[in-house]
């Protein structure tokens, strides 16, 4: 199942809302894969639901990730037709909360634990990455700010230099320019700075997906052994305790600002 992950993040928000006394059912629902989110808003009118928040699990935010998932819902609203839920409240951006970034921190150390690379080391380069946007969303849009504040927050917190940041996932082909540096383009900015390991993190994404396990574990990975370093990817912040607290965290101050302004 190709939401596995994502189900799971759901599941665990829910029991955590349920553990604070809010009996809230958490739906996942989809831009590319079933379900979709117009068929959970058909699911949720199907089943009585009035109005509901939304929670866009990505971190950072631009017309073809945050702006783009807040028109689908409002397209699955109007396709529902007469008596369809309506939102109530959007939850917050997340890329800058502590806990997001205790939780990539977190995911960090277990890597270099488990890989025995020295965190700290002075041989060792953090790679930080997240999906690459056309180049002229990036004038109109905070998303790129945003992904350099994430990176810089987690070198924080990481006690670690500024680490590199990459974008990954842009087309082969196409007229139009993408966002950079890609990941091979950090490897050898790593390289040349005499770093002989890399630890990374896609830190625009909340799951390891294909593209996190192809562009970062086997391109990366590649590029790394091909310029004589070790290369180890961090697990994606998935069920992370300090991350599931922090959704429900936004879930409730949405809630009760729907709640303020009735």
């Amino acid at each position: 199942d190709f939401n596995t992950h994502t189900l799971s993040q759901a599941k665990a928000l829910e029991h955590e809302l349920v553990r604070r006394g809010t009996a809230a059912k958490v739906r996942c629902g989809f831009q590319h894969w079933n379900p979709y989110i117009r068929d959970t808003i058909a699911e949720m009118k199907h089943d009585g639901v009035e109005s509901f928040i939304v929670l866009i699990m990505t971190p950072h935010q631009s017309s073809v990730s945050w702006d783009l998932y807040l028109r689908i819902v409002s397209e699955g609203i109007e396709l529902a037709g007469k008596d369809a839920p309506q939102v109530a409240g959007v939850a917050q951006p997340f890329w800058s909360d502590a806990r997001f970034i205790d939780a990539l921190a977190a995911r960090m150390r277990e890597c270099a634990k488990r890989e025995g690379i020295k965190l700290n080391g002075p041989a060792t380069g953090i790679l930080l990455s997240a999906h690459s946007v056309p180049a002229p969303i990036v004038k109109t849009s905070p998303y790129c700010r945003q992904v350099e504040q994430t990176a810089h927050a987690l070198a924080q917190a990481l006690g670690t230099p500024d680490a590199v940041v990459a974008y990954q996932s842009q087309p082969s082909e196409g007229t139009i320019e993408w966002c950079g540096p890609t990941i091979e383009q950090a490897v050898e900015k790593l390289a040349g700075a005499g770093k002989k390991a890399i630890l990374a993190s896609a830190v625009g994404f909340l799951c390891d997906n294909v593209e996190v396990l192809y562009d970062l574990g086997v391109e990366g990975e590649r590029a790394a052994k091909a310029r004589g370093m070790r290369f180890a990817r961090a697990e994606s912040v998935h069920t992370h305790p300090a991350f599931i607290a922090m959704l429900a965290d936004r879930v409730e101050a949405a809630t009760r600002t729907t709640a303020g302004s009735a």
